[in-house]
């Protein structure tokens, strides 16, 4: 999927209005930007396949990583997602 920047703030924003929380959002935004397939096919013309593979891998692990840290905080300080605003 690939959505643009600025696009992705107003539905990020939508989700965590609706409840979603804090560290799916943002993984979400995240994801969507950095691993979109227009993105993926002009860096794989740069890059040898090798490298793609490991980019690919590690990003999608620290998206992962951060989103995981952030629901976990967001859990342990009792925050509920309907209450940001």
């Amino acid at each position: 999927m690939y959505l643009n920047v600025t696009a992705t703030i107003p539905i990020v924003n939508g989700f965590i209005t609706k409840g979603l929380g804090l560290g799916t959002s943002l993984g979400f935004l995240m994801g969507v930007n950095t691993l979109s397939f227009p993105e993926m096919m002009i860096l794989s013309k740069m890059f040898k396949k090798k490298f793609m593979i490991t980019f690919i891998v590690y990003l999608v692990s620290a998206i992962l990583i951060f989103a995981y840290i952030l629901f976990f905080i967001q859990l342990g300080a009792g925050i509920d997602a309907l209450l940001i605003k």
